[in-house]
């Protein structure tokens, strides 16, 4: 396959115009998330408060996720987005209006929070706009998730050094209200209302969004091979990211003396952006031979080596290398995992499996930033990074059973030798 295969599916109106409204939205939300973190610690400069405020940020967010689940099952899914862009708009602008500290953490966490409300509604209705074609529609989702992470921290990261991170806080309203307005002149979506499969079983009990929805998510996924080990997996993944990214914050203000205010770190966001883009379109756009254990085998020594490259000379540019390295790595994985999780489960479940993969996404980050920041108070960037780089080769053992069975089952037999 090629790169024209990858990205076909944006050639479909409804869903390049339905990718490209929550692309502007996540750009919002990319300045924030390099904004907000910023501001706290030039306020602070404590990296322990910064991660709590991303501690706080993931707990309310794996609640939030709960809620969002239910809804995507349950209510119109068009409305569940527009409602949350249209609060975070005001949100984000209290945010920027508010003085004391305190105050700008909770509003802010609540704004980067809610994104967790309408994302399970749009994932559920992006494989309702699939034509036979759902790995290459997933890669074109995942694309431009990316490319906001590629844009919006970039454009955090500069608009902070120009106007501080205060202002840029204001600004990345505006994402949100063209999002608003694009997805309310878009009225007919596939798949915006959920369709209700035969069995559901929804009683009373389901009108009450409870942790119940993420029990559910779980339970779906159990016929699927290795589903449940790739959610624990994503987990762990994901309070090692929360650690780098802490550490990110420090190594730049401090151990290379750029101060708080400095585009760097959302350069590096920018770049580990970039480096998604490249690894999801080469992965939506391939048929992959190697079974997903296979694959994690070869990319985790990878990640750790990485990790390493961030901090192994004092040079701004090398965190950038590192982020961009472990973002192409990362493709293969996303499209394969996330391909063989959602055709196996039913439309009126996907909101409920959305919720249970973010709510688990949230609590390993906000162990992640819980243990990062202490640590890198405690011990420094550079240490904090040779840590998460042993943990992530300690990931291997995760993989090692499901490789070693996978490739024994494509092995032929002596009997089948013999008769071909």
């Amino acid at each position: 396959m090629s790169l024209r295969t990858a990205l076909a599916p944006l050639r479909r109106r409804g869903l390049r115009r339905l990718l490209l409204t929550q692309l502007v939205a996540d750009v919002g939300d990319g300045v924030v998330t390099v904004a907000l973190p910023l501001y706290v610690y030039e306020r602070t400069g404590s990296a322990t408060v910064t991660s709590l405020v991303f501690v706080a940020e993931m707990l309310v967010g794996l609640v939030l996720a709960i809620i969002g689940g239910g809804l995507a099952d349950r209510r119109n899914r068009r409305t569940v987005l527009l409602l949350s862009y249209a609060a975070r708009v005001v949100i984000i602008l209290v945010t920027a209006a508010v003085s004391p500290l305190l105050a700008v953490m909770a509003f802010g966490v609540f704004a980067r929070s809610l994104g967790l409300i309408d994302n399970p509604s749009f994932d559920a209705i992006i494989p309702n706009l699939a034509d036979g074609d759902l790995q290459q529609v997933i890669g074109a989702r995942r694309f431009t998730q990316s490319a906001s992470i590629l844009i919006g921290p970039a454009i955090g990261g500069v608009a902070v050094s120009l106007i501080g991170a205060r202002a840029t806080l204001g600004w990345a309203s505006l994402g949100f209200a063209v999002a608003f307005v694009s997805l309310l002149t878009y009225r007919h979506i596939p798949g915006a209302v959920p369709t209700r499969s035969t069995g559901d079983g929804a009683g009373p009990s389901e009108r009450v969004f409870t942790v119940r929805h993420v029990i559910d998510g779980w339970r779906s996924i159990t016929p699927i091979p290795n589903a449940r080990r790739l959610i624990v997996y994503w987990t762990v993944t994901m309070a090692s990211v929360a650690m780098v990214m802490v550490a990110g914050i420090v190594w730049y203000a401090e151990d290379l003396g750029r101060g708080p205010n400095n585009p760097w770190y959302g350069f590096a966001v920018g770049a580990y952006g970039i480096g998604s883009l490249i690894g999801l379109v080469w992965a939506g756009g391939r048929q992959f031979r190697l079974p997903l254990p296979a694959i994690l085998v070869r990319a985790i020594p990878i990640y750790a080596v990485f990790v390493v490259i961030a901090v192994a000379w004092d040079s701004p540019w090398l965190m950038l290398i590192s982020w961009f390295g472990w973002g192409v790595a990362l493709g293969p994985e996303l499209v394969l995992g996330e391909t063989s999780i959602v055709s196996a489960i039913a439309d009126d479940q996907r909101g409920r499996v959305s919720a249970m993969q973010l709510v688990f996404v949230q609590l390993g980050m906000a162990i992640g930033y819980a243990v990062g920041g202490p640590l890198v108070d405690l011990i420094g960037a550079r240490p904090t990074n040779l840590v998460v780089a042993a943990m992530t080769l300690a990931f291997l053992a995760m993989w090692i059973g499901p490789w070693r069975r996978s490739m024994a089952a494509t092995k032929p037999t002596s009997e089948q030798t013999l008769t071909a």
